[in-house]
């Protein structure tokens, strides 16, 4: 909001909104209907007064510090509305919440809180509750279906939640249910849902606990359910041989609405995937993810959702084939809608299509493909941008040769591989952004990073037989450089128009780098600069001055590294500088009393092992984000 309209809207809520920061006993004006609170201390809370005609209030900054709220105070704010005390560090509700009568919105999301006490069913004008992330909240009071104007309830993140109280399907005002747990015995059951006009997101857990036939699983009517537009079916982690027989008809029964745009299946335990999503019942579905559905042999017939844009398939070891091709299958199978696809864990995917067909993602964006071993081609991408290619076969990564219009390149995993594939980058000419990591014998680049003109990021990662860098001298656009983890690295480019664009570069984990190559001096436009784990780099040589664009600087655990050069005084823009794992040099460091400080003391802001050592007065840390 513009400084002058905050300064209005103040103005005109001047009688009826206050903003406090509490550090004294506070008298509240009587006037006043909306409070948010500044509480540094917990104690300083019980030093609200006069708040009986309040009708909402919240904690601001501080609520980390609160541990706890007195029944004093909830007591003197009977008139309240809304009541937002998330993120604090509460570990109990206290019961005089179910006082608050005229309570509509409850927000605990974020606390330390293991349950709720059952007087919170006595408020029966309450229509949100909100209880998102609370780690702890291990049940929820037996009598929730009590509040019978409840319009949300939102328990996404409440991990230790087993099961939802019986009765929660007799909150018919209930519009947001985003987690509904099935129960074993005592808890909710899938027929809970059956008469609840839910509407947005809507996620089934343990689905392992619904026992019987498809009957049972209709019981939820899903299909009736107009306004989900994004489901997810989860069955638990664990397998048993009772569940995965009744998987297939309990699936089979929680048939969606056709007009969902969104559907999750996870840990599905069934040997096939159900009817409805094997054809093109779903044809408005947008985004399609299967989860560790391991047993299923047959993915959907996916060219006939003409609407999906985004495909996840992730942990079906027994899928061989992508397509899912029929006697009657020929010619060509396009993928015309599809934007985004990642293929991961599948151990046994041998190609795209079992009858040689060929296939086309026309209008694909971006293709992750990871851990699939046996997969050595890729189909046509004509509009491809993004490529992953992880802990594969190298033929596939030799396939990927002909594509031409990449702009991210991610090749990870290659655990043989030497020398980069002869013309794997000499098509990329529009590539701005490339990846290399896990190649653990990776020796050389193959001349291949010399067409990359335009590229402007480049990351090495964990590939530790590189010894040297040569390569980069003609990477002009270059101006984001990462190297981490290439043990045998001895030597950087050398050369005074080598990376004259580099803005950020980060040297990690090289222990045979001894010291930093002179053509670094030349890099005026540099403007961030780590170095971590560099153990055997002893001091910083004496043109470091020269990097007069310089901002950010971080030296982690470099234990040799002495003393800084003198010229350090010269970076005059430096505004950030962390140290941290440098014994040697800390030494020398004392604030005023070290021998290096005058070299750093113009930096406004400083950081010795963790703290800031300075921060000075009047200045702001501006440091642009990578």
């Amino acid at each position: 909001m513009h400084h002058l309209l905050h300064d209005l809207a103040t103005f005109v809520a001047a009688n009826s909104c206050l903003m406090l920061e509490v550090s004294q006993q506070e008298i509240i004006p009587l006037e006043i209907r909306h409070l948010s609170v500044i509480c540094n201390e917990a104690d300083h809370l019980k030093n609200i007064r006069c708040a009986s005609k309040l009708r909402s209030f919240i904690f601001l900054f501080g609520r980390r510090k609160i541990a706890k709220v007195s029944n004093k105070m909830i007591l003197s704010m009977k008139s309240l509305r809304s009541l937002d005390i998330s993120s604090s560090r509460i570990t109990k509700v206290p019961k005089s919440v179910g006082l608050l009568k005229h309570l509509r919105y409850l927000n605990l999301s974020y606390t330390l809180v293991k349950e709720l006490p059952n007087t919170i069913c006595n408020l029966f004008n309450l229509q949100t509750l909100l209880l998102l992330h609370c780690n702890r909240l291990q049940k929820l009071p037996n009598n929730l279906r009590k509040l019978i104007n409840l319009r949300h309830l939102n328990i996404c993140g409440c991990n230790l939640l087993s099961e939802l109280p019986h009765g929660i399907g007799e909150l018919r005002s209930l519009k947001t249910l985003p987690v509904f747990i099935v129960g074993k015995v005592t808890g909710g059951s899938i027929a809970d849902l059956r008469n609840l006009d839910l509407h947005g997101e809507l996620t089934i857990k343990n689905l392992r606990n619904v026992r019987g036939n498809v009957g049972c699983a209709k019981l939820a009517s899903l299909k009736e359910k107009r306004h989900i537009q994004s489901l997810n079916l989860a069955w638990n982690d664990l397998d048993d041989a009772t569940a995965r027989e009744n998987a297939d008809c309990i699936a089979e029964g929680l048939q969606p609405n056709s007009e969902l745009k969104k559907l999750a299946i996870k840990n599905y335990m069934g040997s096939k995937l159900p009817n409805w999503l094997m054809n093109s019942y779903l044809a408005n579905l947008v985004e399609l993810s299967l989860i560790r559905c391991q047993r299923c042999v047959q993915l959907p017939s996916l060219e006939k959702l003409h609407s999906l844009q985004v495909l996840v398939i992730d942990g079906m070891d027994a899928t061989m084939y992508f397509c899912n091709d029929s006697a009657q299958s020929s010619g060509t199978a396009d993928f015309v809608t599809l934007k985004k696809l990642s293929l991961k864990g599948m151990p046994n995917l041998l190609g795209w299509s079992s009858r040689e067909r060929r296939v086309r993602f026309p209008y694909l964006k971006e293709l992750k493909i990871h851990d699939a071993p046996r997969l050595i081609n890729l189909p046509d991408l004509p509009s491809i941008e993004c490529l992953e290619i992880d802990f594969c076969n190298d033929e596939l990564l030799t396939s990927s040769t002909k594509i031409t219009s990449l702009l991210s390149f991610i090749v990870s995993g290659f655990e043989d591989l030497i020398h980069l594939p002869h013309g794997l980058l000499r098509n990329k000419t529009r590539l701005l952004s490339l990846e290399i990591r896990n190649c653990q014998k990776l020796r050389s680049f193959s001349g291949e990073l010399k067409s990359l003109c335009f590229l402007q990021s480049l990351c090495i990662s964990n590939c530790p037989e590189i010894t040297s860098f040569s390569e980069l001298e003609g990477l002009k656009s270059l101006n984001s450089l990462s190297i981490n983890w290439c043990d045998d690295l001895i030597s950087l480019p050398e050369g005074p128009e080598v990376l004259k664009s580099l803005r950020y570069f980060s040297l990690a984990n090289c222990g045979n780098i001894t010291a930093l190559p002179d053509a670094m001096q030349h890099l005026t436009c540099l403007h961030t600069l780590h170095i971590w784990s560099c153990s055997n780099l002893v001091s910083l040589p004496d043109w470091f001055g020269n990097l007069s664009a310089l901002r950010e600087m971080e030296l982690w655990y470099c234990e040799n590294l002495l003393s800084l050069p003198e010229s350090m005084k010269c970076l005059t823009g430096l505004q950030f500088l962390s140290i941290w794992g440098c014994p040697l040099l800390e030494t020398h460091l004392g604030k005023d009393t070290g021998a290096d400080w005058p070299k750093i003391k113009h930096v406004p802001f400083i950081k010795i092992n963790g703290p800031y050592i300075q921060t000075l007065d009047g200045k702001y840390l501006s440091i642009e984000l990578r």
